[in-house]
């Protein structure tokens, strides 16, 4: 075969490769995605935040040793009624028993000192007076007894202390309750300031919530509130704020704010999860707008929203639009401005969407 000819060939063959993976190559298709969205009215009732809580008494008395010991008595199971002089628990005080019988024997071996000694003063004094002593045997005399008299105080008081600190070894409700917590066992080895139990005393049962920085300025005292419990389906009740913290709890970040049941019933228990709904109508007016908060987006320019400009064909195209955000409510975010009534936003399928694209609307 001539050089030409093979030249030829190999040209032949490498355009009909060519055409061949051409051919083999999909045609890209245009994706139109889909879409929800949401039009614009006006806010028509007063926006409540909704914090969650834990139900509580109004007094609750934590219940603890003063010295250590051994646990050997513990007379207190969770949700016990107890009444004011039952004992709670007690701890081995046969140390302490000892300790005091040792002291007590002490303070009778120093009062019959004290009282010996008392004896000879007044029978050296009668003699001194006869001229039977001499003044420097009367006053050794009043000196023992001064002596003596002083070490039975010592001793006297030192009983005291330890009786007094026997009673710490024993621990008796001062009110009539229900325990809340009890959790410890026999035996168990305690320290002093450490808890044993927590008794709830009083008929006043209170929620209380963490609110943030941005709302606790907000929270006044006997601003009224609402309560509602998953465990009490269909029941609201009513509220009132009794105390705002003037500082944070620094695990949530938040600030302690107590509200006090109005109307409670039998079935509420303290732990119990509780909503608590609290208005802020003068952050958010009636005619202000609200957009959910996860329709709002921020980018270098601030924050915007994606409406639907929609289409005669049912289709739409997405708009950019930029907005200013104000307060926010368990609603969502208030638009100040950049937003019209009937305006349609779109709610859903957001993160893969950009200003101009065309979209299908979901019903």
């Amino acid at each position: 075969m001539s050089f030409p000819a093979t030249k030829i060939l190999c040209l032949g063959i490498g355009i009909t490769l060519l055409l061949g993976c051409t051919e083999k190559q999909p045609e890209t298709e245009n994706v139109i995605r889909p879409v929800r969205f949401q039009e614009v009215t006006h806010q028509t009732s007063n926006p409540d935040l909704t914090f969650t809580g834990i139900v509580k008494a109004d007094i609750e008395t934590d219940f603890s040793f003063k010295v250590t010991g051994t646990l050997v008595s513990l007379n207190v199971t969770l949700g016990k009624r107890i009444k004011k002089g039952d004992l709670i628990a007690a701890l081995d005080d046969s140390d302490a028993k000892l300790k005091y019988d040792k002291q007590l024997l002490a303070l009778q071996k120093s009062e019959t000192q004290k009282d010996t000694a008392q004896s000879n003063l007044t029978r050296t004094k009668g003699l001194y007076e006869n001229n039977t002593v001499p003044l420097s045997e009367y006053e050794s005399a009043k000196e023992k007894y001064s002596n003596a008299n002083a070490s039975f105080e010592t001793e006297k008081r030192a009983v005291d202390l330890i009786k007094r600190e026997l009673g710490y070894y024993k621990l008796y409700s001062p009110v009539d309750g229900v325990v809340l917590l009890s959790d410890l066992s026999i035996n168990e080895n305690i320290q002093p300031g450490q808890v044993i139990s927590v008794i709830q005393s009083g008929n006043t049962l209170v929620v209380e919530v963490g609110i943030p920085e941005q709302y606790v300025s907000r929270t006044k005292i006997n601003q009224s509130a609402t309560i509602n419990f998953s465990s009490i389906p269909n029941k609201v009740f009513k509220g009132n704020v009794t105390e705002v913290a003037y500082t944070a709890n620094t695990d949530t970040s938040t600030y302690p704010v107590t509200v006090e049941i109005i109307n409670p019933v039998n079935t509420m228990r303290p732990g119990m999860p509780a909503n608590v709904a609290l208005n802020f109508s003068s952050g958010i007016k009636l005619d202000s707008v609200l957009i959910p908060t996860h329709s709002v987006s921020k980018d270098s320019s601030g924050d915007f929203v994606l409406l639907l400009m929609v289409s005669n064909d049912g289709f739409g195209i997405v708009r950019k639009q930029p907005v200013t955000v104000g307060d926010i409510s368990n609603k969502g975010y208030e638009i100040t401005s950049g937003l019209n009534i009937g305006d349609k936003v779109i709610t859903a399928g957001i993160s893969s969407l950009v200003d101009g694209m065309k979209v299908r609307l979901l019903k």
